[in-house]
Formats: C-alpha cells, sequence, structure tokens
C-alpha cells in the first residue's frame, strides 16, 4: 500500500494547478469580472476596424484632393475662359459705348451678344462685364451679362469694391488675372477672373477689362458630385473589404479555435482526441507542435497515473494541495489468488502481458461503475468509490463493479487456460464507512489516497477469502447498503487483526436481478443454519450446514461454520460467548 508511484499527484499538481490558473477558481473570478470576446470576433473586429478606418482617411485625403483639383481646375478654365473671351470683345466697338445713353446702340448690343454666346459655351459662369477705368482711377460698368436681369448694372455704374484681380487687370503687365479666394459682393459669393481688352497697340492701356464670375455654388455642386462618387466607392470597398475580412479572419481564427478545441480536450483530460490540421501561420504551427508535445507527454503519465481522478478533480475545479478531508465512501482491494505461485510459472514477457490484461479488465470495470483506480500495489488494486466527488451510491457502484470483475476473470482465466497459461482467480474485500480522504506526501510530492480504519478494515476483508474459500467478502455497512441491489450471505462475526470490535462480514454472491434456484435453495439452509449458530444451536446448525453442503458442494463458510458446531457440540464456549472470532492472520 506504500509503495505508490512516485511521481503520481506530482502530476497531478503540474496538470491541476496549470488548469487553475486558466479556468479555476481565480480564473473564474477573472471571467466574471472581465468581458471576453472570441478570437475570431476580435480579428474580424480589428481588420474591420482597419478597413474602415483606412476607408475614411483616404475618403477624406481624396475628398480635400478632389476638392483642390476641382477648385484648381476652374480657375484655369476661367482663366482661359476670360482670355479668350477679351479677345473676342472688339475694343473699337467697346470704346464707343460711353453712357447710358449708347445701351440701345449697335455697339452696346454686339457686344453683349458676344457676351451672352461666350456665357452660353461657358455654363458654369453666371456673370460676364466689361469695365473700363475713368480719369479718377474708379471702375465702372460699360456691358453687363447677368443671368438675372433685376441684378444687372449699367453703363456708368461705378464699382463700389473692386477686387484685386479687377484692378490688377488694369496694371502693367496688362495680362489675365484671378481671384485667389473666393469674393463676397451684394449678389453672393465668386470666383472672379479678369482679362484686358487689348487695344489694337497692345503696349497702350486697355480699352477696359472683362472679368467673369463662377458662382461658389456651382463649384460646390462639381465637389459635391465627386463626394458622393467617393462616398460610392469606398462604400463598395468597405463591402468588399469587410466580406475579405470575414474570410480572412476566418481562415486566420480557424485554426486557432482548432488549438482552443485542443486545449480545451487536454485541459479536460480527454487525451485519446487529437485530430492534426495544418496552418500557414508560422506561430500557430509551432503552438500546435508544442501542443501535441504537451499531450504526448501527458499521456505518457497517463500510464503512470489515475487519470480518471485528474480529469475528476479538474471538473471539480480542486488544486493538488496538501489537503484532506472526513467522507464516506467505499473502498476495494482485489488480488489475484496464488499469484506468487503463478508467476513463477511464466516468463517476464508472458507475465507482463496477462498481468497488463488482468489491470486492463478489471480498471474498465472499476471506471465504467464510477470507480476511481487508487493505485496499483504489484498484483493488487486499491478502487475508490464517493471521492474526489461524492456519489450516494457508492457502496452499490463497488459491488456492481465486483461482480463485473468476477465475470471478467472467469473468462479470461478460460482464455488463457486454452493457451497453456495457469488459471486466475480474485480475491476481493469490498468496506464502507468515514474515511480521511484527500491529498497526502508534502507540498512537492502528493498521492490521493484514502485512510483510516474502515480502509484497513476492507484490506483486512480481502485477505479474509483465503480463510473462508470465498472470492468477495463486504463489510457490515456495505451489506446494509446494497442487501436489497444484491444477494448477500454472513459469513462470520470476526475482529480482524489490528480490529477491537467484532464485525459481521459478508459474502457477496450474485446482483440479484436473475438468482438461480439451487442459490436461493442453498440459502435457506444456510441462513437458517448461521442464525441457530449465533443462537447456540448446535445440533440443529449442524443439520442445517449439511443440508446446504449437499446443495452447494465445498461451500467454505459452510464448512468451517459445521466444524465450529461441533466442537462446541463437545466443548461448548463459555456463556458469554458472543460468536465473535478473532482473525490474527492479514
Amino acid at each position: 500500500m506504500i509503495k505508490n508511484n512516485l511521481f503520481e499527484l506530482k502530476y497531478l499538481v503540474l496538470t491541476s494547478g496549470k488548469i487553475n490558473v486558466a479556468v479555476g477558481k481565480s480564473g473564474g473570478a477573472s471571467l466574471l469580472k472581465t468581458r471576453h470576446f472570441s478570437i475570431r470576433f476580435t480579428v474580424g473586429s480589428a481588420i474591420v476596424s482597419m478597413i474602415i478606418l483606412t476607408a475614411l482617411l483616404m475618403g477624406l485625403f481624396t475628398f480635400y484632393f478632389i476638392k483642390n483639383l476641382v477648385l484648381s481646375d476652374t480657375k484655369k478654365r476661367l482663366e482661359n475662359a476670360v482670355a479668350f473671351s477679351a479677345h473676342e470683345v472688339d475694343p473699337d466697338l467697346h470704346s464707343m459705348i460711353r453712357s447710358r445713353r449708347d445701351e440701345s446702340g449697335p455697339a452696346y448690343q454686339e457686344i453683349k451678344r458676344i457676351l451672352k454666346k461666350i456665357q452660353s459655351n461657358f455654363p458654369d459662369s453666371r456673370l460676364i462685364s466689361t469695365f473700363r477705368m475713368n480719369d479718377e482711377g474708379n471702375l465702372y460698368f460699360v456691358v453687363d451679362v447677368d443671368e438675372i436681369e433685376e441684378f444687372l448694372d449699367h453703363v456708368g455704374t461705378v464699382v463700389q469694391e473692386p477686387n484685386d484681380s479687377m484692378l490688377s487687370a488694369f496694371k502693367v503687365p496688362f495680362k489675365t488675372y484671378m481671384d485667389n479666394d473666393f469674393v463676397h459682393d451684394d449678389r453672393g459669393v465668386w470666383l472672379t477672373g479678369c482679362a484686358p481688352i487689348h487695344k489694337k497697340n497692345q503696349t497702350e492701356t486697355p480699352e477696359g477689362i472683362l472679368c467673369m464670375d463662377i458662382p461658389s455654388s456651382a463649384i460646390s455642386a462639381m465637389i459635391h458630385h465627386y463626394f458622393l462618387v467617393i462616398i460610392g466607392a469606398f462604400a463598395i470597398f468597405g463591402v468588399v473589404g469587410i466580406i475579405l475580412a470575414s474570410l480572412l479572419s476566418k481562415a486566420i481564427t480557424r485554426s486557432l479555435v482548432r488549438l482552443e478545441y485542443e486545449m480545451a480536450q487536454i485541459q479536460d483530460f480527454n487525451l485519446e482526441e487529437s485530430q492534426l490540421f495544418e496552418s500557414r501561420i508560422v506561430e500557430i504551427e509551432r503552438m500546435k507542435m508544442a501542443l501535441e508535445n504537451m499531450r504526448n507527454g501527458l499521456v505518457s503519465f497517463k500510464k503512470y497515473v489515475p487519470s480518471d481522478l485528474v480529469r475528476k478533480l479538474i471538473k471539480l475545479r480542486k488544486e493538488a494541495v496538501l489537503e484532506a478531508e472526513k467522507k464516506q465512501i467505499t473502498v476495494m482491494f482485489m488480488d489475484i489468488e496464488n499469484f506468487t505461485t503463478i508467476s513463477e510459472k511464466l516468463n517476464a514477457d508472458t507475465l507482463a502481458w496477462i498481468m497488463g490484461e488482468f489491470f486492463k479488465g478489471m480498471t474498465e470495470r472499476i471506471m465504467s461503475n464510477s470507480g476511481i483506480v487508487d493505485k496499483y500495489i504489484g498484483d493488487a488494486i486499491m478502487a475508490i468509490w464517493g471521492a474526489p466527488d461524492d456519489n450516494e451510491s457508492h457502496a452499490v457502484l463497488a459491488c456492481r463493479a465486483a461482480i463485473d470483475c468476477r465475470k471478467f476473470i472467469e473468462i479470461f482465466s478460460r482464455e488463457i487456460e486454452l493457451s497453456g497459461f495457469p488459471a486466475m482467480n480474485i480475491r476481493v474485500g469490498i468496506n464502507s464507512g468515514e474515511a480521511v480522504v484527500g491529498n497526502f506526501g508534502y507540498e512537492k510530492r502528493l498521492s490521493y489516497t484514502a485512510i483510516g480504519k474502515n480502509i484497513n478494515l476492507a484490506s483486512r476483508l480481502e485477505g479474509l477469502n483465503r480463510i473462508y474459500g470465498t472470492r468477495i467478502i463486504i463489510g457490515e455497512e456495505t451489506n446494509k447498503a446494497v442487501r436489497d441491489s444484491f444477494i448477500t450471505r454472513p459469513i462470520d462475526v470476526v475482529v480482524v487483526k489490528g480490529g477491537i470490535s467484532g464485525n459481521t462480514i459478508y459474502e457477496l454472491m450474485d446482483d440479484g436481478r436473475t438468482p438461480d434456484s439451487g442459490l436461493i435453495e442453498f440459502l435457506q439452509f444456510y441462513d437458517r443454519g448461521f442464525s441457530n449458530y449465533l443462537g447456540r444451536k448446535w445440533s440443529e446448525a449442524c443439520e442445517d450446514f449439511k443440508m446446504a453442503l449437499e446443495v452447494r458442494k465445498q461451500d467454505g463458510p459452510s464448512e468451517i461454520l459445521l466444524k465450529r458446531c461441533l466442537e462446541f457440540m463437545a466443548s461448548p464456549p463459555p456463556d458469554d460467548w458472543d460468536g465473535v472470532k478473532k482473525i490474527m492472520e492479514k
């Protein structure tokens, strides 16, 4: 019992401790306080955010660029249009217009016709006017063309606040000038360009100037048009980007999601399931290789430790520390009958194979009935029910596991006998009651087990099978818990070595589902004989045990009690005899 695996719960500390860091109590508290998102959502959101931010920045930059481009292009077109229009105006005709009376003359009408034609060819322009400078240096209107008639100025109307381009056009070197900024007046906001109307000799002071005005609304309309185009283009770009981001994030996170699933399997100590996958991302591939190495290491360690115990401790969020608690449990001890003799007849490889099959069969049946294999001790097994997690049916499950193990060894023994190997049988001791259960050892080397008098009694019960010729002996408390589900019979009242008080021990005979008629008949005689035995009715007890032996030949307990009754008939026990038999063997 002391010969435990040296790295059993040292590994448990390693496994359970690390998992508690990730998902244990402290991790659970963190999860409650912090909001978490999936990797796919996080990566997808990051990519989409980058796309949206990029689209916004590119949109703003493009809008600023287009705005300046539209403004620059408009200025250039206006400059060319003004220069061309000034050249189309006949300076001699223009010089003939001196007062408002000339507005009805042919010169005024001809120049106005030319200006309207120019305006129709340049639809962005709303105002086209010609000006002249008087002797006082003031500018006044000569011919004015406006889409809105009520805003027309007549010949001689002085310009109250001429802009820079108008004044500059009358200055040497007499060329076309454009306003750098929009001009505000009582008619609105304009972009203005002016060009001199040269006389025949262009070195002289120009006859006048021609100015064209484009309203800011026309430029804004062009900018707004391009703005809508930009919004549409980047909206399409954004939609396509989001679709590509979704596909990209799915491609990136598919491996991470698979990796997270594999880690969750390891967290739950499900080491058998492993779905290999490939990733083109170097870091993920390295993580996958590290995870596979971890899994392979854990699979190797799993062969040395009670993996079902580790898994249950993980699910209960229990960290392996030096601690213990009192619990109601059921414990089983099992070993192979005459193992020393059997082992001497086999070579090492054959013995290892037979023991491997034996431990596999027994462990599977213990685990399928919710038991935990605490340890292997040579050819023996110690198993626990009711710890670390509670189970009210711990006694019933232990007894069912014992019946299943007995059935397995009967089949297995016949199979190896056919191969020329010695037959095998098992002895089982089961006891229920309070025990101290937990991690024992010290902080660097722990073993999860159960200790206490009820554990010792279970070990003694397993040994009593040698005396009574039985296979499965259970304690008094176990019998109380299972007598309605299984067929049991009392064997004796004993005080085992190291014990103080007497305990009625029982043999677990069958699961009680379909008992055969021979067993029922046998128990009728045996139970009556045992009752007469405890009642000091030696003669009646002898007859009952003889009848029981006729039904079941060589029944160990019947033979022992029959012999004891015959002895008591010859030499009765003292008056205070209570049926207790002291057993000094282990």
